[in-house]
């Protein structure tokens, strides 16, 4: 008796996903992709969809993307109206952004951040267990970099996005100045 095709399938995804960060899309040749900003020929490493105004916020990366090769690009806006892309130019993108990554038993937080003009962006993926019930908080914080008293403004992501911030760990440089990096040998 063969197996059932959805434990085959589940059992594919596992194993790309683990040796690839093009996840699990590619290995169940499902078509349908998250709702985000990230051409077709492009993966989805971050999409979230704000709760105040309904505005896509996009991490995406060539196919391709390795430490070496490939680009990053960050998107925000609406399908067919993007308000914000950054960088302007795919050649050397990967160096633009930084990756932050902190964890102890019940939490886990993954940050990649850049600047853009007078602006730091932080893109975020946190998970807390300690109180006995999962939480998370998932969005996009910016803050000026010349305004200290400046609060900022948190995004916040409504459900049924995508998050794999994690797949960025060794492709784009850490980042040495935030309090959540771990940064080994670098």
């Amino acid at each position: 008796m063969g197996e059932r095709p959805e434990v085959l399938t589940i059992v594919i995804c596992l194993v790309v996903a683990a040796l690839t960060p093009l996840g699990c899309v590619a290995a169940t040749g499902d078509s349908k992709r998250p709702p985000s900003l990230c051409q077709a020929d492009e993966q989805v490493i971050f999409s979230c969809i704000s709760h105040s105004r309904g505005k896509t916020a996009s991490l995406c990366a060539s196919r391709s993307l390795r430490s070496d090769r490939g680009y990053i690009v960050y998107r925000f806006g609406h399908p067919g109206r993007v308000e914000l892309e950054y960088p302007d130019q795919h050649a050397g993108s990967r160096l633009k952004f930084r990756f932050a990554h902190y964890s102890r038993p019940l939490v886990d937080r993954f940050q990649v951040t850049f600047e853009n003009g007078s602006y730091h962006y932080a893109l975020c993926d946190f998970y807390e267990e300690e109180n006995g019930k999962p939480q998370y908080e998932r969005g996009v914080e910016v803050t000026r970099v010349d305004d200290e008293r400046d609060p900022g403004a948190f995004v916040s992501c409504k459900s049924a996005t995508v998050f794999r911030l994690q797949t960025l760990e060794h492709v784009i440089p850490c980042d040495k100045g935030n309090a959540l990096a771990w940064c080994r040998g670098e």
